[in-house]
């Protein structure tokens, strides 16, 4: 028994393939920084406000090169005009353990400069009281993962098609 075979449609096959290799590149770019911009928002949504909003002020995009985007927070200045840094973030998003913080810092910030008693009973409390884990980042991330691979599944069906 013999099987004959024809194949019809390679040369225009061939020539939407060349036309992939060209408009693949900023077509994936444009999905990658939609899905990054999205993800910053669900960040800034799934990070807690704190007193200050600093967190989440400081959650931006940057593009580091050709399909890669670094998404989360930066650093910006905290409350006092310090600075706040990006590794601040990390015990946010996992949590703490109780600390014993700077009793100095938090006379001067509670107003109580000359009195110890009152700071070095503030510190211990904060001590006793870990911070809670919220992972704002793990969760953005996830559902990143899903909405690119859609996004960018839906880009190759329409250069294809």
């Amino acid at each position: 028994m013999a099987f004959i075979v024809e194949v019809t449609g390679v040369p225009e096959l061939k020539m939407k393939l060349s036309l992939i290799s060209t408009s693949i590149n900023p077509a994936a770019e444009a999905v990658l920084d939609e899905v990054a911009q999205e993800t910053r928002w669900q960040m800034i949504e799934n990070a807690p406000q704190g007193a200050t909003g600093n967190l989440r002020g400081s959650i931006n995009v940057t593009a580091t090169g050709i399909g890669e985007r670094k998404i989360g927070p930066t650093g910006s200045t905290g409350s006092r005009g310090r600075p706040l840094p990006a590794g601040y973030a990390k015990f946010v998003e996992y949590g703490n353990v109780g600390h014993w913080p700077n009793v100095t810092d938090i006379a001067e910030r509670l107003g109580f400069a000359g009195d110890d008693k009152i700071s070095f009973l503030v510190a211990r409390a904060i001590s006793r009281r870990p911070g809670p884990a919220y992972f704002f980042a793990s969760r953005a991330m996830e559902s990143a993962k899903t909405i690119f691979n859609s996004r960018m599944s839906d880009m190759i069906k329409a250069l294809i098609s």
